[in-house]
């Protein structure tokens, strides 16, 4: 079984507003915050800000609701020149694809929730992911890449580097609020 995916635009009105098909959002570029939803407890399980939301969330999609193999490819390396220079290389899924496949296992019928709010300024973006990011503390968040190793992070010292503007704390205000009322 799939998960049930729903999809919700923050609006002129500072609500989330539920649209049905990814190519109606009126949202090109800003953020998007995945929550899934698993025995009546919700978890952010992705933030990331996009300059084209609908390409984004179409491919993550596809890889929460389509099957992968884990298997490796057999790949042949021909170089700049044209000619074969290995037989020998592998490909394997990338982690990106790992990760939303497994997003996609782990909540078979359950809910996934895309929450889509709109930054035109690039600068906003980078802001707001942190933000968003470090105040849910994002499963599978990776700001450039993964730790290698468990440690604690200090999240308060975080969340006092970034510098969050009225509309970012509107909308994760207005965001928890939703995900509460579905409880």
């Amino acid at each position: 079984m799939k998960p049930k995916i729903t999809l919700f635009y923050y609006n002129n009105i500072n609500t989330f507003e539920e649209i049905s098909d990814l190519d109606k959002c009126p949202i090109s570029q800003g953020i998007w915050c995945l929550y899934g939803c698993k025995n009546n407890t919700w978890t952010c399980l992705q933030v990331a800000r996009s300059t084209d939301i609908t390409a984004e969330l179409r491919s993550d999609i596809a890889n929460i609701t389509e099957p992968i193999t884990l298997e490796e490819t057999p790949y042949i390396y021909i170089n700049q020149f044209g000619h074969k220079a290995a037989d020998d290389f592998k490909i394997y899924p990338s982690i990106r694809t790992q990760i939303y496949s497994k997003v996609g296992n782990d909540y078979a019928n359950e809910k996934l929730y895309f929450f889509i709010i709109e930054f035109t300024d690039i600068s906003h973006q980078k802001e707001a992911e942190k933000f968003f990011a470090y105040n849910t503390q994002s499963l599978y968040w990776r700001n450039g890449g993964s730790y290698k190793k468990e440690c604690a992070v200090d999240i308060a010292n975080l969340l006092s580097s970034v510098t969050p503007t009225q509309k970012m704390i509107n909308a994760l205000n207005t965001m928890i609020m939703h995900i509460e009322k579905t409880r």
